[in-house]
């Protein structure tokens, strides 16, 4: 094979894995620190924590969310708080953030 042969074959598979969709989500694609975000899913666990407590959720999107829920954190929404169940589908809306690789939301409404 020459020169160009290679060239052309490597440029071509280039093209060809550039144009390979994802198989991430928008949601898992655009999530920004600090972001308003609403997640629904299922309760895999809640840990006990100072103000309240911490929910580990498989949202709908495949996606792992360890969710914050404290009464002081609800503010006007405070009324909603309660202690989520294992095994529960539920839906959270409040800011995004990373811890190492985790996915945090602050809860500030429990929608669902």
């Amino acid at each position: 094979m020459n020169k160009t042969s290679v060239a052309t074959i490597i440029i071509s598979v280039l093209i060809l894995f550039s144009c390979v969709p994802s198989n991430k989500t928008e949601n898992q694609m655009s999530k920004k620190e600090n972001e308003i975000l609403t997640i629904s899913g299922v309760v895999q666990s809640a840990e006990p924590g100072k103000d309240g407590y911490t929910a580990k959720i498989k949202a709908d999107d495949g996606e792992i969310y360890f969710v914050t829920v404290s009464i002081p954190n609800l503010g006007d929404n405070s009324d909603k708080y309660r202690v989520f169940e294992k095994g529960e589908t539920v839906s959270v809306k409040g800011e995004f953030w990373k811890l190492g690789n985790e996915n945090r939301i602050t809860v500030r409404d429990i929608t669902e």
